[in-house]
């Protein structure tokens, strides 16, 4: 038994140095900037963001988790986000106005806003995710408080 132990564990040792090696290198080009500016490597957005675990659901009326509500947070956009500080910061919404019995909300969106196939947001497209949210059928745990006052 022993001996199995450390055969797994040198097994283990030798496949990490392996992958360790394996990792491409590194390259100082994308940390440097070209002299023009436009058009490099140094210029275009990316984010790498890395987790262990399986993205439970991208669907926002379902997800109830740390890590689904981090990917969701990293790849939509609501009306508003958090930004610095955790103070609330507009998203797609410029603004917002409430009426003076605090029951009708008006929010005007971002011209610009599109899905990723072009189609412009539109509040049509918030009105479905909250009916969705709410509706029993679609078993969100969060519909049954979203609908309190």
């Amino acid at each position: 038994m022993k001996r199995t132990n450390w055969l797994l564990l040198a097994l283990a040792l030798v496949l990490s140095i392996f992958l360790s090696a394996c990792n491409g290198g590194g390259s100082e080009t994308s940390s440097e900037s070209s002299s023009d500016g436009e058009g490099s490597e140094s210029s275009k957005q990316v984010l790498n963001l890395i987790d262990t675990a399986e993205i439970p659901s991208m669907d926002s009326s379902l997800t109830i988790d740390a890590l689904a509500s981090q990917w969701l947070g990293s790849t939509k956009d609501g009306l508003y986000r958090l930004g610095e500080g955790g103070e609330p910061e507009p998203g797609i919404a410029m603004e917002h106005e409430v009426s003076d019995d605090g029951l009708v909300w008006t929010f005007h969106l971002r011209d610009d806003a599109t899905w990723s196939n072009g189609d412009p947001v539109t509040a049509h497209d918030f009105v479905f995710a909250w009916q969705r949210a709410v509706d029993p059928e679609t078993g969100s745990e969060y519909g049954p408080y979203m609908m309190g006052a």
